[in-house]
């Protein structure tokens, strides 16, 4: 086949790859793309805009990096541009993708290709960086005849940044794809999801390979009748890194099928407005202010942790390092059925130089096997947590007065983005309980897989009135030599 390539015509080849990006997937680059990956590239071809929110690993990073690549060789004078909340999803992730696609092609493909640029010519590139809220101008000076922006990982783009891109999509060739998991409602990802002028491509998991090959349905799922249909080792799948009906069934027996993490990391589908949620507006308004970003790790300031410890049950941790009285929310564990020492032992590999551990009253229980309590334990192996009295109020419960706390700290808070997802994703679940039988809220929290995330963040809340607090002002980040 490489041989019929080099004997037809270079303009002819050319044409036919610009028409057809699948050809140019098998036929140049050596790649077998799924229907959901050509429809897309299809689509991008086709419309100004395409957005696809995608449940998790549907393979969404290997189809925009091939797509970068087809817009840029298949058109004179084409720009792309790539971008993602994070350097890592740029680099780590997209960047990563494109360079083995590039090195790996049938057919050499040339130009200057470093870490996030690939270069044809000094006006014909691909060029990838990240999306700072403070920094829009950074998508100033791209107008070219063709242009082609990659937002990965879009829910994550603020209205900031997307108001920007805005500007780059004029000339007679513009094109725009939005990718990503759309873990957050209300974000400018889903107002374009959900744009007449938008054309909108959903990824779930029973869209992807490893269960259309076996025909397994949501229903399958639900009912476990999916065993039946697939092997029984795992590596037989038709794409094993993929999203596979395994993780599918241990996420559905965790988050239920009705949850808002279902229906956006398998179903890819936006977060419906929970009833009863305590947190959901209030992260929705974080977002929408810029406060969920590149928030990362200060080495010059003291790390706080507040926790929820279940001895055989969750356990979840937030990190947060005080600038003020503004918490900068830096870091997130979460884990099931893991010993107490499990825990100890992380906290202790974290690069962090910490100043409190906060805890809640029931760290004072005594464990079954050493007859002291859990905090004794901790601090024997060197980890002293402030445990927190039982009742911390004169009026209202405890857990309501939590959750009134943790709310006032979510509005001031930061959060760095890429370490923080899955605790914001536990608050953004963390609901009233409901009658079963009449759908009433019945104004207590529901104990969930949710909650532990939550209550760490409530005792977070509690801890800070009377934490420790590091009043230096921010101090502008050095540069390492």
């Amino acid at each position: 086949m490489i041989q019929a390539l080099a004997a037809v015509d270079a303009q002819t080849l050319l044409d036919r790859c610009a028409k057809d990006p699948e050809f140019f997937f098998r036929e140049v680059l050596g790649d077998d793309p799924t229907a959901k990956q050509v429809e897309i590239a299809d689509s991008v071809r086709d419309n100004r805009t395409t957005a696809v929110p995608s449940c998790h690993a549907s393979g969404k990073s290997w189809d925009a990096a091939r797509i970068a690549l087809w817009f840029l060789y298949c058109h004179p004078e084409a720009r792309v541009i790539t971008t993602a909340p994070t350097s890592r999803q740029v680099e780590g992730i997209l960047w990563s993708e494109i360079a083995h696609a590039h090195g790996a092609a049938r057919v050499p493909l040339g130009g200057d290709l470093t870490t996030t640029r690939l270069k044809l010519e000094p006006n014909w590139y691909a060029w990838g960086f990240t999306a700072p809220d403070y920094d829009p101008n950074r998508f100033q000076g791209f107008h070219a005849p063709h242009v082609l922006v990659i937002e990965d990982e879009a829910a994550g783009i603020s209205k900031n940044i997307s108001d920007q891109i805005d500007s780059l999509m004029t000339g007679p060739h513009p094109r725009r794809l939005k990718i990503g998991n759309p873990v957050e409602a209300n974000t400018p990802f889903q107002a374009s999801c959900e744009s007449q002028g938008v054309n909108t491509i959903h990824i779930s998991a029973y869209d992807t390979p490893n269960f259309t090959a076996f025909g397994i349905t949501e229903a399958d799922m639900r009912s476990g009748d999916w065993r039946k249909k697939v092997p029984k080792d795992p590596t037989e799948l038709p794409v094993p890194f993929l999203i596979d009906p395994w993780w599918v069934a241990d996420r559905l027996e965790i988050w239920g099928p009705d949850s808002n993490v279902y229906r956006s990391r398998i179903k890819g589908l936006f977060p419906e407005t929970v009833e009863g949620a305590y947190y959901g507006k209030a992260l929705v308004a974080a977002r929408n202010e810029g406060r969920i970003g590149l928030f990362p790790y200060d080495a010059e300031r003291p790390v706080i942790t507040a926790c929820d410890i279940g001895i055989s049950d969750w356990t979840a941790f937030w990190f947060v390092q005080m600038h003020g009285s503004v918490p900068y929310v830096i870091d997130y564990e979460e884990g099931n059925n893991e010993g107490l020492l499990y825990w100890l032992d992380l906290l202790k590999e974290k690069p962090y130089r910490y100043l409190d551990h906060i805890a809640p009253h029931d760290m004072r229980q005594r464990e079954f096997s050493t007859g002291r309590t859990v905090a004794a334990v901790a601090a024997d192996n060197g980890v002293n947590f402030r445990v927190l009295p039982q009742t911390n109020f004169k009026e209202g419960s405890e857990a309501q007065n939590r959750i009134e706390l943790g709310r006032t700290l979510l509005a001031r808070a930061r959060f760095n983005e890429e370490t923080t997802e899955d605790g914001r994703t536990a608050l953004a679940n963390y609901t009233q309980k409901k009658n079963q039988r009449t759908g009433e809220l019945l104004g207590i929290p529901d104990h969930n897989w949710a909650s532990h995330g939550a209550d760490a963040w409530g005792y977070l809340a509690v801890g800070l009135q009377v934490a420790p607090r590091v009043t230096r002002p921010p101090q502008p980040t050095r540069k390492r030599v």
